[in-house]
């Protein structure tokens, strides 16, 4: 095949807050298309932030470009580095592919598939240890948590002993309270 010119509307999101700091995001991510080789954009128009309605303090945006490359392969590229929720072929009507270019192209996107999928298992495995060690880690804390603290007494070498809470401590604890309260 030759590389012919392809051109091709792109639908691309994004998320986050504030919403500021997303349209900004949004327009330097569009503004990255200015400066790939074999790739000319013809068009660029993006929405106002909107607070996504399901989420507390979350915006969403979207720029809709019209790009213009050489070869399907490049289209193909920028799909992959830019992940548009939405892709439309505007020109031209009929794209024609060898054996060889198709097979080229299968491996390509079964390739990167493969990339994603392994990083999205390896995040599942993070995840999964993660909350292992986090669980671990509070379960001392709801030990301690379960179990009266007791009481101690530091005395003037610094020493940490531990008091009795036999029900004469409580009480003689309860008549000091008690003459700190009337002294007042």
């Amino acid at each position: 095949m030759v590389d012919q010119k392809i051109t091709a509307l792109m639908i691309i999101e994004v998320a986050g807050r504030p919403p500021e700091y997303l349209e900004n995001s949004l327009k330097l991510h569009l503004d990255k298309l200015n400066h790939i080789k074999d790739v000319k954009l013809i068009s660029s128009k993006m929405a106002e932030p909107r607070l996504i309605e399901t989420e507390k303090d979350l915006y969403t945006c979207f720029g809709e470009v019209e790009v213009e490359t050489l070869g399907f392969s490049k289209l193909m590229d920028l799909i992959f580095e830019f992940m548009p929720s939405s892709v439309e072929i505007i020109n031209p009507m009929d794209i024609e592919f060898n054996c060889q270019e198709a097979t080229m192209f299968a491996n390509d996107m079964a390739g990167r598939l493969h990339r994603y999928d392994e990083i999205a298992k390896i995040a599942r495995m993070q995840i999964q240890q993660l909350t292992a060690r986090l669980q671990q880690l509070t379960q001392p804390i709801q030990k301690v948590s379960q179990n009266p603290i007791q009481p101690v007494q530091i005395t003037m070498n610094s020493s940490i002993e531990e008091e009795s809470t036999s029900k004469k401590s409580v009480k003689k604890f309860s008549k000091k309270l008690k003459s700190i309260k009337k002294k007042k």
